[in-house]
């Protein structure tokens, strides 16, 4: 899946972040309020973290995509992609925690 645009909110792929914008990820991943609500608690490298971007590549099983209003909101994926389901994963940037960007982020995903 490619970049896309839905109910105003922007989703760009992780394959095509830019700099950035990756280490924008990755610093809301290592955020100790994101990284406790991971199957991994522990803050990761950034080799660590590009691995993972290089991971994605040619995967069509993973899609991770960061979502922007006029600014970059959060993250949301889906892994596990087979013909019939999708397991679904997100979350906001750390800053903007309980205003709302959450339900924003995934009524517009599914709109998709």
């Amino acid at each position: 899946m490619q970049n896309f645009e839905s109910c105003g909110v922007f989703f760009k792929n992780y394959r095509n972040l830019s700099d950035y914008e990756i280490g924008l990820v990755f610093d809301w991943r290592n955020d100790a309020k994101i990284r406790s609500k991971m199957t991994n608690e522990r803050p990761i490298s950034i080799t660590q973290h590009y691995d993972f971007l290089h991971s994605l590549q040619g995967d069509d099983t993973r899609q991770y995509f960061v979502a922007f209003k006029t600014y970059p909101i959060g993250t949301i994926n889906l892994t596990n992609i087979n013909k019939t389901s999708a397991q679904l994963g997100m979350f906001v940037c750390p800053d903007l925690i309980g205003k709302g960007y959450g339900n924003e982020i995934l009524r517009a995903f599914l709109q998709k």
